[in-house]
């Protein structure tokens, strides 16, 4: 699935998702001209999926977006560890099964 945001618009939000920035912070840390992250924090504005907050200027994820990120690392993680498990356990119903046809040959 192609994304609508622009990478650096996805490297802020990510940058956002650990607490609120100065656009300063942003550029220092992610290396990116501060013409720019001015430019695409304008655009993330525009479409609600930050604010900003407080002097000097803050910008975070809005409540709604943090909200749906948070929901969604909670399902990923759980995800992960289930399919993490599934895989252990099919991995080892397999070594187990070509162990005893191992053995079955073997006492052959």
């Amino acid at each position: 699935m192609a994304s609508k945001f622009t990478e650096n618009q996805q490297k802020i939000a990510h940058m956002l998702s650990n607490g609120p920035k100065t656009a300063e912070e942003l550029n220092e840390k992610l290396k990116i001209p501060l013409n720019e992250v001015s430019q695409e924090l304008k655009e993330m504005m525009k479409l609600k999926l930050i604010r900003q907050d407080g002097y000097p200027l803050k910008y975070s994820l809005s409540p709604e977006i943090d909200s749906k990120l948070k929901e969604r690392k909670a399902i990923a993680m759980e995800d992960h560890y289930k399919l993490r498990l599934k895989i252990i356990t099919d991995v080892q119903a397999i070594d187990e099964s070509l162990a005893m046809k191992s053995l079955d040959e073997v006492e052959k």
